[in-house]
């Protein structure tokens, strides 16, 4: 993603998206294929293929990193060798095997030596060490253009500052050496500086530099003559692929097939012509409906691929720097993960949230907050519901929404839901003591302060439990008879189209499976793993195969320790729950790693091949 690609249907989505988060597979990416039509009416119709040459890119770019990855690993070791043992320590049991397949593939990269009682190990061969220093004599050459973009990346940011373990979820992208903080960092104090902000590290930009605050769009522009020596603009005019040569144009390059039709190519004009502020302004400036905003979040995003070497980041880097740039929340997951046809998207998940809003206005037993939260708002209109409401054609997230937790189960004694009831009394009385509230607080007046869209440090938790079985009726009933006034349950059966939508727009899973034999691995974490949800899930022998801690989950053993999680989570949720989001970006960067088909080719068939 390059700045190439469809930016009216970004504005689009900008304006209107509340999905949390959303789940593609492999390397498929559905195209609409619009057929011409006459009148200049849109065909119902839309036919699908996928995208080969975006399969090529996907399994090109696969290999080389598990490569860089296993180097940077042996270059690490004090001898630049590692034990086989060793590597498991290193990338996980289920990494490994792809590591081991990578070092018996490539034998011209890696050399496996040992024998003789040795212990076998892996280093690189002659020629690939050789590589390896020139890439450090290349690296110390292109120092200054290293720190002229780690400098405007902190420009970017509403503070001037971003935290340093966000800098190095990125470092390999912005071609940063591994240990630049004690490499790099220290030798410009005049640029950077490492200060302490409750308890986490930033990088603090020390200097403004204006000449830096020009973007790489700006710069082409300029280089291609689209002004003249008075700065004002040529006569130009549009092209039939969207594209056109002004001061506020982006580059475009519609998808294969896609015909626009005179209206959409007069409209894409209007776009490209508006003016928008620039990205090193402060986006603390600026209305979030603003169309002219909306579409400076797009030169953001254009410029935060353009720091980087090969202009290109995952979507969970991208969503890494949402609170430094205010970015929207959550929205960048879905518009990396659909690339396109994204009205067709938020349709489907909007539907589903439709579907189940009435259900999950329902409590269980008497008013809780989540029913009782909803005074004024019962006609369950299309443009109300829970979690979003919409204005005129815009449609948000509720600041004041209760934050979504899934729990799916069987109901059967394997699965101990007490864990969970009491960790959810235990933080509605955590909850309340932080606010300094006590039992005579009137509900009604808590409720009226909800519905008016008061926000609190802690919000409301909304937990679903899905499934059946025979301790459900049990388990209900204890719920009935809770007196609690933050936490609300619901209990319900979903269908296999809705259940990953609503896994893949919660904000947190909950995970109770224990293992009788201690070697079974819970499916339902898979579930809520593949969709990118981060969950908690209950400590037992073989769990961390799975779940990595503080990377894609948190482990908890007692009702004290889930609660203790829940609000560390949630604090300050929905845009203020940093440890939250760093969750979800592992989960989703870990989970984009490897996918089922390419498991299967590479470890199970060949055993079942045999």
């Amino acid at each position: 993603m390059q700045g190439r690609f469809m930016f009216l249907s970004l504005t689009q989505l900008l304006k209107c998206s509340p999905v949390h988060k959303t789940n593609t597979y492999g390397s498929i990416m559905w195209v609409p294929l619009r057929h011409k039509s006459s009148g200049g009416r849109r065909p119902k119709k839309k036919i699908y293929h996928r995208v080969h040459e975006l399969d090529r890119v996907m399994d090109l770019q696969k290999k080389p990193a598990l490569i860089l990855q296993l180097k940077s690993i042996i270059e690490s070791q004090k001898l630049q060798s590692l034990f086989l043992r060793d590597l498991e320590k290193q990338v996980g049991f289920i990494q490994k095997w792809n590591f081991m397949a990578v070092i018996e593939k490539y034998p011209s990269i890696f050399y496996v030596d040992g024998g003789n009682r040795a212990p076998p190990s892996v280093r690189l061969t002659e020629k690939a060490q050789k590589i390896a220093n020139e890439e450090a004599e290349a690296r110390n050459l292109m120092e200054p253009i290293l720190v002229k973009n780690l400098r405007k990346l902190l420009m970017l940011s509403v503070d001037c500052r971003v935290p340093v373990e966000k800098i190095e979820f990125i470092e390999s992208e912005l071609g940063l050496p591994n240990d630049f903080k004690d490499s790099l960092i220290p030798k410009y104090p005049e640029y950077f500086s490492v200060k302490d902000v409750n308890g986490k590290a930033y990088l603090n930009l020390e200097n403004w530099d204006s000449s830096l605050a020009v973007t790489a769009r700006e710069e082409r522009l300029a280089h291609d003559g689209v002004f003249n020596s008075a700065g004002v603009q040529k006569k130009v005019r549009i092209s039939k692929d969207g594209n056109f040569q002004g001061p506020y144009a982006f580059r475009l390059s519609f998808p294969v097939g896609f015909r626009p039709n005179m209206s959409y190519l007069e409209e894409l004009q209007r776009w490209q012509k508006m003016e928008f502020p620039s990205p090193y302004l402060n986006a603390r400036r600026f209305e979030a409906k603003d169309p002219k905003a909306r579409k400076r979040m797009v030169a953001v995003l254009h410029e935060l691929l353009s720091l980087t070497m090969e202009k290109r980041m995952t979507s969970a880097q991208l969503d890494a720097f949402h609170s430094e740039c205010l970015l929207p929340s959550r929205l960048l997951l879905c518009l990396i993960r659909h690339h396109v046809d994204m009205d067709c998207a938020w349709e489907t998940c909007l539907n589903a949230i439709i579907r189940l809003d009435k259900n999950l206005r329902q409590p269980l037993g008497f008013g809780d907050c989540v029913s009782g939260g909803s005074l004024g708002m019962g006609n369950y209109e299309l443009n109300e519901t829970l979690f979003t409401t919409q204005v005129g054609t815009d449609i948000f997230l509720k600041p004041s929404r209760p934050a979504l937790v899934v729990s799916s189960t069987s109901w059967t004694p394997d699965e101990d839901f007490d864990i969970l009831l009491e960790a959810a009394v235990m933080y509605d009385r955590r909850v309340a003591a932080v606010l300094n509230e006590d039992d005579s607080t009137n509900e009604e007046f808590l409720w009226k302060e909800i519905s008016d869209a008061k926000q609190y440090l802690y919000p409301r938790l909304l937990f679903i439990i899905i499934g059946k079985g025979p301790e459900k009726e049990k388990y209900e009933e204890k719920i009935k008879r809770f007196h609690i006034k933050r936490v609300a349950f619901r209990t319900m059966w979903l269908s296999a189209e809705d259940y990953p939508l609503l896994l893949g727009s919660a904000d947190l899973g909950v995970c109770l499976h224990t293992s009788s034999s201690g070697l079974d691995l819970p499916m339902k974490f898979v579930d809520m793993f593949s969709c990118g949800l981060p969950a908690c899930a209950v400590s037992y022998s073989c769990i961390e195969e799975l779940v990595k801690v503080k990377k894609n989950g948190l482990l908890f053993s007692t009702s004290l320790e889930l609660a203790d999680e829940l609000l560390m989570l949630f604090k300050g949720f929905p845009d203020g729950c940093d440890a939250l989001k760093l969750l979800r970006n592992g989960t989703l960067e870990m989970g984009s790693s490897a996918r089922w088909a390419t498991e299967w080719e590479e470890h199970a068939k060949p055993l079942v091949s045999k």
